[in-house]
Parts: structure tokens; sequence; C-alpha cells
């Protein structure tokens, strides 16, 4: 089945959407999510998944080579966070701190000034 433009319109608002989430500081990031889960995971694996539209965003013209290159930056330093041996050991109270989160928060703001979107709450049903 061939993707229509009202499919890759979908794909660029899921991709804004969990690039606005990465913004907000964490205390409002966890309440988009149930207790139980692993809340800096989800996070991350949000904008892991939406990445994965990249390449028809990019076939398709929606991002600029700058928008792209942020969006690369991100990414490459989103795995570099969940890789890290600290990650997962960090309590939520302290996140927002932690060097790693404070660093994908600012490359997160620089993707959506490029994308010439706005920083706000994200709409949750993109995420």
């Amino acid at each position: 089945m061939e993707e229509t433009e009202e499919d890759f319109k979908r794909y660029y608002k899921k991709l804004v959407e969990n690039i606005k989430w990465l913004c907000l500081p964490f205390k409002e990031q966890k309440e988009y999510l149930p207790d139980f889960t692993d809340r800096p995971f989800e996070v991350l694996d949000g904008y892991v998944k939406a990445f994965v539209l990249l390449p028809q965003l990019i076939d398709n013209r929606y991002l600029s080579l700058e928008a792209t290159g942020a969006l690369v930056r991100l990414y490459i330093n989103v795995d570099f966070a969940l890789c890290s041996p600290d990650f997962g050991k960090i309590p939520d109270d302290k996140m927002d701190g932690f060097k790693d989160w404070v660093k994908l928060n600012s490359l997160a703001k620089q993707a959506l000034r490029v994308m010439n979107e706005t920083e706000e709450k994200p709409d949750a049903f993109y995420i």
C-alpha cells in the first residue's frame, strides 16, 4: 500500500510532538505516562519510534537539511543516553539535573527551532 500525503503529515506530527515531549521538564514528561512505566526510557523510546519515520519525511521533502542534521544529532544523543550505565539508576526527582538529560532537552529545543516549530505541551495522541 502506498503512503499518502495524510500519512506524511501524520508522521511529521508524530515526530514534532515527541520532540516537544523531550523539551519538557521531566516532571511534566512524567504526566504523560502511568506510574508503573520506566518513564525516562519511555520518553526516549517515543522519539526513537518517531525517528524511524525520518526517511519517508526526507524523501517527501518535509525536512530541511538543517532540520535533518538536528534530528540525527538528537537521535545519536538519545542512543548514548540509553546506553549510559547511569541512565537507569537516576531517580525521577534527579532526572532534570542529569547531564545527559539536560543535553537531550537542549538538542530537542534546537531541533524544534530549526524546524520552525514552537515549544509547547505535546498532543498526547501522538506520543
